[in-house]
C-alpha cells in the first residue's frame, strides 16, 4: 500500500504542474519540501493508522516528485544552454543524500523506533526547507507566483529559456 501510495501521489504532481511551473524555483522549493516534511511527520504520528499511513504516503510522492522537478527547473537556470549536467549534479547528490539518509534511518529505527525515525526524517527535510534556492535571474524581491513564466526557446536542444508574460 505505500508504494501504490508514493506512485499515486507522485503521479499527482500532473495535477499540479502548471502551478508549480508558475513559481520560480526558490519559491517552488519550500512548498515542495514542507509537503515532504508534513507528510514523514504524518507518517511517525499515524504510521498505525493504515488510512493515515496511506495519505502521508501520498503527500510523500507529490512532495518528492514536485521537488525534484523544481531542481529540474533550477538547473535550467543555472545553465539555460546546457541543463543536464547540473541535472547530473543534483541527482548524484540526491542520490547520495537517500543513501546516507537510509542508513541514519534503519539505525534510529533499531535505537528508537520507527516513529521517531520518521520524526527525525521530517525535521531534515523541514531543515532542508530553510536551504533555500539561491536567487536567479527571474526572482523578483519576493517569492510568490509570477505573472510570467519560463518558456523554451524554439524547442530547439540548446536554446536558452525566455521569460514571457502569458
Amino acid at each position: 500500500m505505500a508504494w501504490i501510495g508514493i506512485g499515486a501521489g507522485g503521479t499527482a504532481t500532473v495535477l499540479t504542474a502548471r502551478h508549480l511551473a508558475a513559481r520560480t524555483p526558490r519559491g517552488g522549493w519550500g512548498p515542495t519540501v514542507a509537503t515532504v516534511a508534513g507528510a514523514l511527520a504524518l507518517l511517525a504520528a499515524g504510521g498505525g493508522v493504515p488510512l493515515l499511513a496511506v495519505v502521508g504516503c501520498v503527500l510523500f510522492g507529490w512532495g518528492f516528485v514536485a521537488a525534484t522537478s523544481v531542481l529540474i527547473a533550477w538547473a535550467g537556470e543555472l545553465r539555460p544552454q546546457a541543463p543536464a549536467g547540473v541535472v547530473a549534479g543534483f541527482f548524484v547528490l540526491l542520490v547520495l543524500g537517500q543513501a546516507l539518509g537510509s542508513v541514519v534511518a534503519g539505525e534510529a529505527t533499531a535505537r528508537v523506533g520507527s516513529g521517531a525515525a520518521f520524526l527525525l526524517a521530517a525535521a531534515v527535510a523541514a531543515a532542508a526547507c530553510g536551504a533555500a534556492v539561491p536567487r536567479g535571474p527571474g526572482d523578483r524581491d519576493r517569492d510568490r507566483d509570477r505573472p510570467d513564466r519560463p518558456v523554451p526557446g524554439d524547442g530547439r536542444p540548446g536554446r536558452p529559456v525566455t521569460w514571457t508574460s502569458r
